[in-house]
């Protein structure tokens, strides 16, 4: 899959930190599989379009950095 598009913070317990690793893991990787395409990916992933932002934007996630 290549490098890592996010990045865990250090202050996570060891389960915060594996669920944290876990949901942003399935959002870069639909996002490869979708060209970047935001809209496409949420729909995939059953999440309404602001949920998904509201996600991305936790993570720092950039859908342009995916395509």
């Amino acid at each position: 899959t290549g490098r890592s598009c996010y990045k865990s913070p250090s202050h996570l317990s060891l389960r915060e930190h594996k669920l944290y690793n876990c949901e942003a893991l399935v959002l870069c990787e639909t996002l490869r599989k979708t060209n970047g395409k935001a809209t496409l990916a949420s729909t995939k992933l059953g999440l309404p379009r602001k949920t998904f932002y509201d996600r991305l934007a936790r993570y720092n996630i950039k859908p342009k950095d995916l395509r």
